[in-house]
């Protein structure tokens, strides 16, 4: 019986693995990967080094991942960029099962490999050029080597690993301060011991913390030293403020100034739900539990993701504990699971994915509580509690299953890969599905001089398929086209603010940028820009509300 069970799930992973990489095989159109995941790296690239963008702060994001994307970038097979991801996603279930095959049996730890990838959430990174499973893959690796440290005596040479990967994790993601900050809190906690004083004791785990955090720092410094010595900033564009506090103003430059109308409105995540999403206080309260049965991919207000109501059965974790290494195993994974999602949560912008890397944390403990359940209801000596037990873990299993399936279809409904793989419709029609710019994109790569350079004013960012240098819409252009009319008002002195900034082209959304103007130009202002696009302004391009604009030179 238990043999079958393990074939049945061992074909379920490997069907799981083949549907996933089916979804690969199409060109990348998610968002990130399009703004610098592949933009940047494909910019180093064309520069043949890694050069400073101070026009993209996101360039100055720590890259490990990023550099790998160079291979398949350079051998123009970009969609290989996705697989490189979904790996990271594989080795991640290969530890958990190896985790769970030693500390339960091989089928709990089979169960916890397939829990994990048919997560919703990590289906849906495993099909996108980002960088999160990479982060959450480092950190698994470094808490599960803690784990191992801790159970062959804590020595301080076979720290050197799990600090290592710590360090891979923070060189992925920024995310990743916060796995170094608990980690090192784990390496603190797992190395206490029993046979020492209590000031020791505390002065032995301190400084084991201190050497696992100093090898973790040291594997990201690379990063940390290359922002230095572009910013002086070693974790820009983080806490800029602090390590470059703003000069203050002469106060008579202040003295034209408009008196101060109030108050600012701070943005806090509690008053950022109230308001923007118009959610009570019950509902805001109540996040921690609704990220696992409400979620929905690019809806910022549930969560821009989603998870599954498997994973609540972590909570059944502690039911049964055989030992007190498993125990101290266990409360190291629920305070790092439980930390996550609440460091996660006071960001103002809350999504499933920047708490992705407590995922396989949350896994293991689903799988102990699992097996728990089933334990506690087969011993039960009550028919009626049995039978309540085990209608509560089956329901959990078949809700769970149906929940990913159920998402899986509509993840394959929407990326739609035999279309592509079938050829019936190429590379950039696909392209052109998702992503309303490309056909201009197209037209700028075939018609546009190559020293052309691009302003590109409301078009999310994304310029991975520009082959013109262009600088995107981060700072807010719409804001910034009109600061400089307020400063030069008039047409011929914004035309010249733009040739010397070496503009030569506008490419505009046309619809938004209409909107976003009247809601916020003065009336003159809007004089000035018609004047503006009448006199040196030659429209090139139009599909889509996306213009392609010459300036006059």
């Amino acid at each position: 019986m238990q043999k079958g069970f393990r074939k049945l799930l061992i074909s379920l992973l490997a069907g799981w693995g083949v549907f996933v990489l089916v979804l690969c095989a199409t060109p990348p159109v998610s968002r990130d990967a399009l703004v610098h995941h592949l933009a940047v790296p494909k910019l180093y690239l064309t520069a043949v080094h890694m050069v400073e963008l101070p026009e993209m702060p996101y360039s100055y994001f720590p890259g490990n991942l990023d550099l790998l994307y160079l291979i398949p970038l350079y051998f123009k097979v970009d969609f290989f960029a996705k697989y490189i991801h979904f790996c990271f996603a594989l080795i991640t279930a290969a530890m958990i099962y190896r985790y769970l095959k030693r500390r339960c049996s091989p089928v709990a730890g089979l169960l916890g490999a397939l829990l994990f990838l048919s997560i919703p959430l990590i289906t849906k990174l495993s099909t996108t050029a980002y960088v999160d499973l990479g982060l959450v893959c480092f950190s698994c690796a470094s808490l599960l080597g803690l784990f191992e440290w801790a159970e062959k005596g804590c020595r301080i040479n076979r720290l050197l690993w799990p600090a290592v990967w710590c360090g891979l994790a923070l060189g992925t993601k920024y995310n990743g301060l916060v796995c170094w900050v608990l980690l090192t809190l784990t390496t603190c906690y797992l190395s206490k011991r029993n046979d020492l004083g209590e000031w020791r004791n505390t002065l032995y785990s301190l400084v084991r913390g201190g050497c696992f955090a100093v090898i973790a720092l040291v594997v990201f410094s690379p990063w940390m030293i290359r922002n230095t010595l572009w910013t002086g900033n070693p974790i820009y564009p983080l806490y800029n403020s602090v390590f470059n506090p703003p000069v203050a103003a002469p106060a008579a430059s202040n003295a034209g100034a408009t008196p101060d109308e109030g108050p600012r409105y701070k943005v806090t995540p509690l008053n950022y739900r109230r308001d923007v999403y118009q959610e009570s206080f019950i509902k805001i309260v109540a996040v921690p539990l609704r990220i696992f049965f409400q979620g929905e991919d690019g809806n910022m207000r549930l969560f821009d993701g989603r998870l599954t109501p498997v994973l609540l059965l972590s909570c059944c974790a502690f039911i049964r504990t055989r030992s007190s290494r498993e125990r101290h195993e266990k409360i190291v994974l629920s305070v790092f699971s439980l930390l996550t999602i609440l460091i996660t949560l006071f960001q103002t912008v809350f999504r499933v994915r920047y708490m992705a890397y407590a995922l396989p944390a949350m896994t293991m403990l689903s799988v102990y509580g699992g097996f728990n359940l089933w334990r506690v209801a087969s011993s039960a000596s009550h028919r009626w509690m049995k039978f309540t037990l085990k209608t509560i873990y089956y329901a959990f299993i078949v809700a769970g299953a149906l929940w990913s399936v159920s998402y899986a279809a509509h993840l394959y409904m929407y990326v739609d890969p035999l279309a592509y793989i079938s050829g019936a419709v190429d590379r950039d029609a696909y392209i052109s599905r998702y992503r309303f710019e490309h056909p201009a994109t197209q037209f700028i790569n075939q018609h546009l001089p190559e020293n052309a350079v691009l302003y590109n004013i409301l078009l999310g960012k994304r310029g991975y398929y520009l082959n013109r240098k262009y600088i995107p819409d981060v700072t807010g252009h719409t804001d910034q086209i009109r600061k400089l009319i307020g400063q030069q008002g008039s047409p011929e002195s914004l035309i010249a603010a733009f040739q010397r900034m070496g503009v030569t082209h506008w490419v505009i959304n046309e619809r938004l940028f209409m909107k976003r103007v009247n809601a916020t130009y003065s009336e003159k202002q809007l004089r000035v820009l018609r004047a503006f696009f009448f006199t040196y302004m030659e429209r090139l391009y139009q599909d889509r509300w996306v213009g392609v604009y010459a300036l006059s030179q």
